[in-house]
């Protein structure tokens, strides 16, 4: 039997309370029912880019992604909350995951960065009380820094454009 935190157990314990206090519009408790149909590794790039040209110390950004879920179609948006409880809870394990890198642009650069961003992405259907929906959940695995380079470009120096 796996072990709880006291964390997990605080969740769970508050998500039977939101359970028990939710209409589902039957009277009762919401019947909240979650297939995964697919689960894939996914990954896609993000180009980024910091203007620190007038700057005279480093500028920074961090790119930050974490375990995020959607859902779309017919379910009612009061019960919405419910259904991502219930999805959350499917993937706990992953629930608390989140990746980032930190870029720097130096002083006086025009800075272009590329990172590869990678995730399991879990789909599936949902089902409250006859309403069906789909959900998607992400979950990040990694982030690299693929290329980052001096645009140019700052005041008087143009951009040289080499083949």
């Amino acid at each position: 039997m796996q072990k709880f935190s006291v964390v997990h157990r605080i969740f769970l314990a508050l998500f039977v309370l939101l359970l028990n206090g939710c209409d589902g519009g039957n009277g009762g408790n919401p019947d909240v029912q979650v297939q995964e149909l697919s689960n894939s590794a996914a990954s896609y790039d993000e180009t980024v880019h910091i203007n620190n040209c007038g700057g005279k110390a480093e500028s920074e950004q961090t790119k930050f992604h974490s375990f995020s879920t959607s859902i779309e179609g017919g379910i009612d948006v009061g019960i919405q909350q419910v259904v991502e409880g219930v999805i959350s809870a499917k993937y706990s394990q992953s629930q608390n995951v989140s990746v980032s890198q930190r870029l720097v642009a130096p002083a006086r650069t025009n800075m272009e960065f590329v990172l590869r961003w990678h995730e399991e992405v879990h789909a599936g259907n949902v089902t409250v009380n006859g309403s069906t929906g789909t959900y998607k959940a992400n979950i990040p695995i990694a982030v690299e820094q693929i290329s980052s380079q001096d645009l140019g470009n700052c005041g008087n120096n143009p951009v040289q454009i080499t083949q």
